[in-house]
């Protein structure tokens, strides 16, 4: 790290040799002609463009001189953390001429920390996502514990731990309302899990922890440092690096190794003005907290699948059907945009017309998609009398649609999701709602 510090520093004075080169090629030009000054203009946007990449690689610096000085901040605190259980098992009873055994100080180290812990984890692998999860011991079992959007969108998975051995089957799934967090109950006997924090010995404000994941979603454990930065009341927020395909992974305590949490989601805050290269991208990481009793829905895992399969289906019909009726009574103007001997007197925004085609161009052999395509084709061929014809048939054709959207506005009921998938069937409800609402 010191290293890239003092490299980041010698590539700014470089810059900065190169910009007083450009101030000096600049002051001494000689106005004069057309050619002098585009030569002068050039110089000006290089001097520009070299302070702009000055200041991007001063806020650079600063960020690697913070981690440094974070990531220092840590070995600290996990040096004085060894410290005190080495005086610990110095006053432990020990028989004479024992010596304490050498794994009892190998727990302390991080390298054997993860050696404890990465046979419990599992790698999960699915048709459209890949995630992570883990072995837990809660109530007495051993469950597999994920985050709910890791499993949900796949039809098909596979769970399987770093040596190869492959979950196949599992008896049911369990829902936490109010978090994503799911939780599978293998049928294998005789597994070992992760024993959850308790209540008592929660963590708080500053304690090191350890977020463990199936980096990049690649089939590699790894494990990444942090701290507790703050206490919510479902969630830790944490500042430990979540890499993609960590989500559903354990979040662990440092000190006694347990589970405290399950990494969940990220908020990314962009800044106001992008073209400030100062302005740094703020990430913050959360865990959903599993030092507290949630309140779990049983369920088949096929209903689990069959959930999101349900909104996706709503979702697309939904989009077909404004998309279908936003081409058939604003696309008229689009088609008479490339036809100048047409003038037509419908508004419509080139984008969203974009946005409708596009929709319609992910599913060609849906039916509804299909009608849309005869009836643009008809409309284009049709003359100017023809076309008013063609009109009042598309009112009455997105008419039926739209009352087949509202049919199913509300099957099943929002009541009958597990809570992960009960936001999104109810912002599909809400969509329709409006979709189909004469005032629309």
């Amino acid at each position: 790290m010191t290293n890239r510090v003092h490299t980041s520093l010698r590539r700014i004075n470089l810059l900065l040799v190169a910009v007083c080169i450009s101030l000096f090629s600049y002051t001494n030009a000689e106005p004069g002609n057309d050619t002098q000054d585009e030569l002068l203009k050039s110089k000006r946007e290089e001097i520009a463009e070299r302070e702009a990449s000055i200041e991007l690689a001063k806020a650079k610096l600063t960020l690697l001189r913070d981690k440094l000085k974070s990531q220092q901040g840590f070995i600290d605190d996990l040096n004085a953390a060894i410290a005190r259980k080495q005086k610990e098992l110095a006053k432990a009873d020990v028989n004479p001429g024992e010596e304490i055994p050498a794994e009892s100080n190998k727990r302390l180290l991080p390298a054997s920390f993860l050696a404890d812990v990465t046979p419990r984890i599992v790698i999960i692998e699915g048709n459209v996502g890949n995630g992570t999860g883990f072995l837990c011991v809660s109530e007495g079992q051993v469950w597999v514990y994920t985050a709910a959007h890791v499993l949900s969108g796949n039809s098909t998975v596979s769970v399987r731990d770093s040596k190869g051995r492959v979950y196949r089957d599992f008896e049911f799934i369990e829902c936490a309302e109010g978090v994503d967090l799911v939780r599978l109950k293998p049928k294998d006997k005789g597994l070992e899990g992760i024993e959850i924090v308790s209540q008592q010995d929660a963590p708080e404000t500053g304690d090191l922890i350890v977020a463990v994941g199936n980096s990049l979603g690649a089939g590699s454990l790894s494990g990444e440092p942090g701290r507790i930065l703050s206490i919510q009341e479902n969630m830790w927020e944490v500042d430990a690096e979540i890499i993609p395909g960590n989500s559903g992974g354990p979040i662990l305590s440092l000190d006694s190794g347990k589970v405290v949490g399950i990494v969940t989601h990220l908020i990314i805050a962009k800044p106001k003005n992008q073209e400030k290269p100062t302005q740094q991208i703020q990430v913050k990481r959360f865990a959903a907290r599993l030092d507290k009793k949630w309140e779990w829905r049983k369920m088949p895992i096929s209903r689990f699948v069959k959930e999101w399969q349900h909104i996706e289906t709503m979702d697309r019909d939904s989009s077909i059907a404004w998309a279908s009726s936003y081409l058939m009574l604003t696309g008229p103007e689009a088609l008479a945009r490339r036809d100048p001997r047409y003038r037509a007197t419908f508004r419509t925004d080139p984008e969203l017309v974009k946005t409708a085609e596009s929709i319609l161009a992910k599913d060609r052999k849906h039916f509804q998609v299909q009608r849309v395509d005869e009836w643009l084709k008809r409309y284009r061929d049709a003359g100017v009398l023809q076309r008013n014809a063609l009109i009042d048939e598309a009112n009455k054709i997105i008419e039926r649609n739209m009352e087949d959207i509202r049919l199913k506005a509300t099957e099943p009921k929002p009541e009958d999701f597990s809570w992960f998938h009960r936001q999104s069937f109810e912002e599909q409800i809400i969509w329709r709602k409006k979709l189909t609402s004469p005032e629309k």
